[in-house]
């Protein structure tokens, strides 16, 4: 356990969950909260992925922009978000807890309206980089990580704005009367979480090889037990960036599917290749079998193909340590007239 590996092996495992909960510090200081966090990761992540031109075999009818562009755009909806949840607190005077409840219904929403129950796999280079990529062994996602918790840190500790933020949460009608724009500060950091949560769901589309829809479902509940387990008050005006990095490592260390480097709720392993006969699905399968515990595997596809064999793997976990394994089929053609398929393996427990 006490090896440089396994921590960080832990740093990579929390790194997103730390980016949406670097947003999720700022709203809970000002006493407020945020349910569509996770949600707005999701369409974020999609967006990006939308506006990027998808190999053939992905059936989303998409609208392809250069890379640069992509990135900004999807930056735009979760900008637009974070903007529609401020308003709705600020000026319509909805309690954060149900605007942002709706709002979690509507990303969920316009996440599906990208995708259409598909998948797509491909996302600019900048994105791809920063989310699977690495220098000089470090990866790029831990890196960004720990930049927005520096920076965090910095506006809250050593700024007017982060000031005014612990004086909101701390007490409201004293804030007011000191003249603080407290609307104001409620609505910022709204959107600072909801862009916060947009480069979190960017880069986990690339650290996930996939986007698609409720991909980020445990993330929200992960960010707020981070930022609460590590000493910052649902109540406002307590807590910090510090808090919320003790909490990040106490459940990255406490989380027993973050110890492994195979994280079985939710990461994905992807096989993207073009391949004749079913011979291979065995090998992709095989390959995750020799990673430990067994699976079952379930084909999902339009064609006849013969793939009754690849019911059971036990592998070395047996069977009381299934993992299922949902292999979803999307076939074509080639000059040969042979198959072509794409085989996308979701691992859940």
């Amino acid at each position: 356990f006490l090896t440089i590996t396994n921590f960080a092996n832990i740093l990579n495992q929390v790194s997103i969950t730390a980016i949406i909960a670097v947003g999720l510090t700022f709203v809970i200081l000002c006493a407020e909260i945020d349910l569509s966090v996770a949600s707005i990761a999701n369409v974020t992540g999609i967006a990006v992925a939308f506006f990027t031109l998808q190999p053939d075999y992905v059936n989303i009818a998409n609208l392809p922009l250069a890379g640069p562009l992509a990135v900004l755009v999807a930056l735009a909806v979760c900008f637009g978000l974070g903007m529609f949840n401020a308003l709705g607190v600020t000026l319509i005077g909805i309690p954060s807890f149900i605007m942002t409840l709706a709002m979690m219904q509507i990303a969920d929403g316009m996440s599906a309206l990208f995708v259409r129950g598909q998948i797509a796999y491909t996302v600019p280079d900048i994105v791809l980089t920063l989310g699977s990529g690495s220098i000089l062994g470090i990866p790029w996602i831990v890196i960004v990580a720990g930049l927005f918790l520096l920076v965090a840190h910095l506006v809250l500790t050593y700024t007017r704005f982060g000031r005014y933020v612990y004086m909101v949460g701390g007490n409201r009608e004293a804030a007011e009367y000191s003249g603080v724009n407290v609307k104001f500060i409620i609505g910022a950091v709204l959107v600072i979480g909801a862009v916060c949560s947009g480069v979190a769901g960017m880069l986990g589309v690339a650290y996930f090889g996939s986007a698609q829809q409720n991909e980020f479902g445990t993330y929200l509940l992960d960010a707020i037990a981070a930022v609460v387990v590590g000493g910052t008050s649902l109540f406002g005006g307590r807590g910090g960036i510090g808090n919320a990095l003790i909490g990040l490592l106490g459940l990255g260390v406490l989380d027993p599917f973050r110890s492994h480097l195979l994280d079985g709720r939710r990461r994905s392993e992807h096989f993207s290749r073009q391949r004749h006969g079913p011979d291979h699905l065995v090998q992709a399968a095989d390959g995750l079998a020799d990673q430990g515990g067994g699976f079952k595997a379930q084909i999902v596809g339009e064609a006849e193909v013969d793939v009754l064999g690849l019911g059971q793997f036990p592998g070395r976990g047996g069977a009381d340590a299934a993992l299922e394994v949902t292999m979803q089929l999307d076939f074509g053609h080639i000059p040969d007239n042979n198959p072509a398929y794409h085989c996308s393996i979701i691992i859940q427990v």
